[in-house]
């Protein structure tokens, strides 16, 4: 064979370990992304929605390329904002999740939002209308006016909310709290578990997780064994 014949076969070689690499990437992205979609389902299922309420949660995730912790984070969300844990928001508890995101809606901007974001017509928002609407309000939301909603909490400007302002500042806008309820809720946010909340905990909370793929956020770990090497063959006498 001579070189220009080796130099072909080598090519050939080239393209066809290439070919087997990207199939192998490929299937492997597969495994993972089959992995993350049933954590999605298997998460779902622990929730109470109906089958089509599901499917577009589903459906949902899926089109933005979101995995796992968009999910929890947004039914994290929910539930703190869900006074009456039925897994939907009533035009009252709307009025309260804008108020922690430092705004003062009236009725009128209420309706506005339901008009916009209640596809279904039920006047509650559900669970992958509200996942529609907080990523509409989250990518207009700053930091300066998570600063501002923080600080009407903060009613003696010690950097800290404590159960005792949650309970005033929400009686103010007519939402009634016993002391039970301020302090469950504090826990939602609490992440060091003081019994307080400081400006970084409340940001953290308020503000969703990175968009990461389903494929990027599922692990698989790999094989920690070492590679077995070839042996030497010692030079023939």
């Amino acid at each position: 064979m001579d070189r220009a014949d080796q130099g072909k076969l080598r090519c050939v070689d080239s393209h066809s370990n290439l070919a087997v690499i990207t199939f192998q990437c490929k299937s492997f992205n597969s495994i993972r992304e089959a992995m993350s979609h049933k954590e999605i389902t298997k998460r779902l299922d622990q929730v109470n929605l109906g089958k089509e309420e599901k499917d577009r949660v589903f459906n949902f995730l899926k089109e933005k390329n979101w995995g796992i912790m968009k999910l929890n984070w947004y039914l994290d969300v929910l539930r703190f904002l869900d006074t009456n844990d039925d897994m939907k928001l009533s035009k009252k508890e709307i009025g309260d999740a804008l108020r922690c995101l430092g705004g003062n809606p009236t009725e009128e901007d209420i309706e506005d939002i339901m008009s916009k974001f209640d596809t279904d017509g039920s006047d509650f928002i559900e669970l992958s209308e509200f996942m529609q609407m907080s990523a509409h309000f989250l990518e207009t939301t700053d930091p300066e006016q998570l600063q501002r909603a923080f600080e009407k909490f903060d009613l003696n400007g010690d950097n800290f909310i404590t159960f005792d302002e949650l309970i005033e500042v929400m009686a103010e806008y007519g939402e009634i709290l016993t002391e039970e309820e301020a302090k469950d809720m504090i826990k939602t946010f609490d992440i060091n578990k003081d019994g307080k909340i400081c400006i970084q905990e409340y940001c953290n909370f308020l503000a969703p997780p990175p968009c990461i793929s389903p494929i990027e956020e599922t692990g698989i770990k790999k094989s920690k064994e070492p590679p077995i090497k070839a042996k030497k063959q010692g030079r023939k006498k």
